[in-house]
């Protein structure tokens, strides 16, 4: 795809000093020795900096006074390229002259009326953008050269105006000028702009449909997976994104920094290892993530190899992982023995993971252990909060509406991992175990947890009054739907025998079920999930 070079100009004004101009409000004992302030502004606006994009730009500048003169004056305008060093010098830059065939002073000279605190407008026009070498920040100084019609001046500090070409994102990486995303070409550049060890912003300003990309590949995906980036979609749109990448199949393939504020709508992905829309991984194990306000939205997932699948992401690595306020809506399938889930499909041994706020639909199946929300916990203190799931669920062992599995990284499933899965709502199609591969027959599922570490924290968690739960033939005699209280460390779960029968042990939590006629939002409201972030106006939880 050719895309068409794009140019940032960025303008910022400084002021300019000349002195002996009259203030005068036309008072006949008005005296006219004051020393006048000039600044040399753009009529652009009135912020010190403002970015200005285009191949071919006409930037005009005028001057200002602070005081009044008695007298009409004519003030000239020049650049000053020698100023380059001493400005370099000054703040420790290395900014580069910009070339002569990038701008033309149009006119040089400017009237600033009697009695008048304004001139009017030069224009400086930059061209030939295309020709400059790329991520390469260039200075012009314009200065004022000469002011006629008073004779006592002097002239003062030029006016900057900072030029950097950067094709084809618009923008400049930063917090304050963000590279800007209107059009495919934009996403695939993503590539080029991205750094090593250097935070990135990137910012949405329209919806973008990929269509016409392709196979993606993900942002980042090789190691050492230190592309950081903050990546805000401001409300927008991405669709009919399409990834099979062998590793890692998402959007950004592991995820580093954050993501926010964007729906994705009709994404496909299928691969190897960790499969994810937003990322393979969320995180590392030194690098850290945060997603948030994410929408998506008739997902297609599928996993063939290790590591889990999940509308969100594969599997949880960072030290310190945050999901908040996100919908999936899809189908997520994992063909291997691994996790899958609605939002997370598993999170590895050095994660430290807090999921709060989110809703799935849809329909998750797994070769292993399979959640409406997570696959597994591993590490302590991971938690889950105020999440919901209608998904249909399907997993051989460890299935639950919210989590399969959480039983922290030890074999003694009775350690103390102290998972924490509070305040979620369990609303499933159903949830089905089936055990075909013939593992051990003690590991259970659950209607909110499917298998658990016994001093787990699991705190009012509610489901359906007429849950449809499915456990595998050979469990289901031992592991029957029953209201269970709430289990910390101090008051630990107990084995889910509920005939007496000994010999079986199974670790599950199916919560209370909710009254007969209670919708979803009224178990939520129950519950106190805050209505800033949910409208529970109707039968299910919306995110606002």
């Amino acid at each position: 795809m050719n895309v068409m070079k794009k140019t940032l100009l960025i303008f910022s004004s400084l002021v300019l000093a000349v002195s002996g101009f009259v203030s005068c409000d036309q008072d006949e004992n008005e005296t006219y020795n004051e020393t006048a302030v000039l600044s040399a502004v753009t009529t652009a606006g009135d912020e010190p900096v403002k970015a200005l994009m285009g191949n071919s730009k006409t930037v005009s500048v005028r001057a200002e006074a602070t005081t009044v003169a008695g007298e009409p004056l004519t003030i000239s305008f020049r650049v000053d390229e020698s100023l380059v060093e001493t400005y370099n010098n000054e703040h420790g830059t290395s900014y580069k002259v910009a070339p002569a065939n990038s701008y033309k002073l149009e006119s040089t000279s400017v009237i600033m009326p009697r009695y008048g605190k304004s001139s009017s407008s030069a224009d400086l026009t930059f061209t030939a953008m295309e020709d400059m070498p790329m991520d390469e920040v260039f200075l012009l100084p314009v200065v004022v050269d000469k002011v006629s019609g008073y004779d006592n001046y002097i002239i003062g500090s030029p006016a900057y105006i900072f030029l950097c070409h950067m094709a084809p994102v618009k923008g400049l990486g930063t917090e304050q000028f963000p590279y800007l995303i209107s059009e495919p070409a934009d996403l695939v550049n993503m590539h080029d702009q991205v750094k090593h060890g250097v935070k990135v912003w990137f910012r949405m300003t329209d919806d973008v449909d990929m269509s016409d990309i392709g196979d993606w590949t993900p942002v980042n995906y090789a190691d050492p997976f230190d592309y950081e980036v903050d990546f805000d979609g401001d409300g927008h749109t991405i669709s009919n994104f399409s990834c099979s990448f062998r590793s890692y199949p998402s959007f950004f393939g592991v995820l580093y920094g954050s993501v926010h504020d964007v729906t994705f709508l009709n994404p496909y992905v299928n691969g190897s290892s960790a499969a994810g829309i937003i990322g393979g991984y969320i995180g590392t194990k030194t690098l850290a993530a945060h997603v948030y306000n994410v929408r998506v939205v008739g997902a297609r997932l599928f996993e063939t190899g290790t590591y889990g699948v999940g509308g969100i992401g594969g599997r949880l690595g960072g030290p310190a992982c945050l999901i908040e306020n996100c919908y999936v809506n899809g189908h997520i399938e994992s063909t291997h023995k691994d996790g899958a889930a609605g939002l997370i499909g598993g999170e590895n041994e050095t994660a430290t993971v807090t999921i709060k706020n989110c809703f799935t639909e849809g329909s998750v199946k797994a070769k292993l252990t399979a959640g409406g929300i997570l696959g597994e916990f591993w590490r302590p203190d991971a938690g889950i909060y105020n999440c919901a799931s209608t998904a249909s669920i399907e997993g051989v062992w460890a299935v639950g509406g919210i989590v399969g599995r959480a039983t922290g990284w030890s074999s003694n499933f009775k350690a103390t991992v102290h998972n924490k899965v509070v305040n979620c709502i369990a609303w499933n199609e159903y949830v089905k175990a089936t055990n075909t591969d013939g593992l051990p027959g003690h590991y259970s599922s659950g209607a909110i947890v499917g298998f658990s570490s016994i001093y787990n924290t699991h705190t009012d968690g509610y489901r359906k009054h007429d849950f449809n739960f499915q456990e595998y033939p050979g469990l289901d005699a031992y592991n029957l739907l029953v209201d269970q209280p709430n289990s910390d460390q101090d008051n630990p779960l107990t084995v889910g025998t509920s005939n007496g029968a000994s010999g079986m042990y199974c670790y599950p939590y199916h919560g209370k079920a909710a009254g007969k006629d209670e919708t979803l939002s009224a178990v939520a409201k129950k519950l106190g999930w805050d209505e800033n972030i949910w409208d529970l106006s109707g039968e299910k939880p919306v995110l606002k």
